[in-house]
């Protein structure tokens, strides 16, 4: 969802922060990197209480949501547990998947770092990611 934004993070010296370049209406923008910077609005400009409804859309539906999760399911039980099949031997794309799961773990130590540095406050952004999680499980959970 990110990507329209053209979203690259890196390391200011002059601050000794992490910082973020990003795109919004046409323009490009610098400014220290912040979950406080991107979370979604409703038509009124209100801050929404989940992304759900674009989570969703970006799959087409909630069935290719459904399915997408279990793959990665599948997926993760495949990569790190024994199975009856034996043992995990790795990836079959390593280069995708190796790529794929640093940008995972930049992200959350990102955040981590983030929600520590404003642990006072609730970020609109984790706020919403906590609570679509919320609604996309128990849709995992309906029959």
């Amino acid at each position: 969802m990110l990507l329209q934004y053209k979203v690259a993070v890196g390391f200011d010296p002059r601050t000794d922060a992490l910082a973020v370049r990003y795109a919004l209406d046409g323009k490009t923008l610098f400014n220290e990197a912040s979950t406080k910077l991107f979370h979604f609005h409703d038509g009124q400009g209100s801050i929404r209480p989940d992304f759900y409804e674009e989570l969703v859309n970006m799959f087409g539906d909630v069935d290719e949501l459904k399915a997408a999760v279990k793959i990665g399911q599948e997926a993760r039980n495949e990569i790190f547990y024994a199975t009856s099949a034996g043992y995990p031997t790795g990836f079959n794309k390593p280069e995708e998947s190796l790529g794929r799961e640093c940008q995972i773990s930049l992200g959350l130590i990102w955040a981590a770092l983030d929600m520590k540095a404003n642990e006072n406050e609730l970020i609109p952004f984790i706020v919403q990611a906590l609570q679509t999680a919320n609604i996309v499980i128990a849709e995992l959970k309906k029959k």
